[in-house]
């Protein structure tokens, strides 16, 4: 998981704890770790969504 500088200080004081990703197919696992500057980032859980299901509350909350 590639993070900005800005996004990675963010998701490890745990400001951002969702990511939209778009990729034809996962390039993550759930149960995943994957390194983040001093830490780690542990992948919970993996969903399907389509553009549809990004609602103005869900794109507020993945805002940086």
């Amino acid at each position: 998981m590639v993070f900005t500088k800005r996004q990675r200080e963010r998701v490890m004081r745990r400001e951002i704890t969702c990511s939209v990703r778009i990729w034809q197919k996962p390039h993550v696992r759930v149960g995943g770790r994957y390194s983040l500057g001093p830490g780690a980032i542990c992948v919970t859980s993996i969903r399907e969504i389509c553009f549809e299901d990004i609602t103005p509350k869900l794109a507020r909350a993945l805002r940086v």
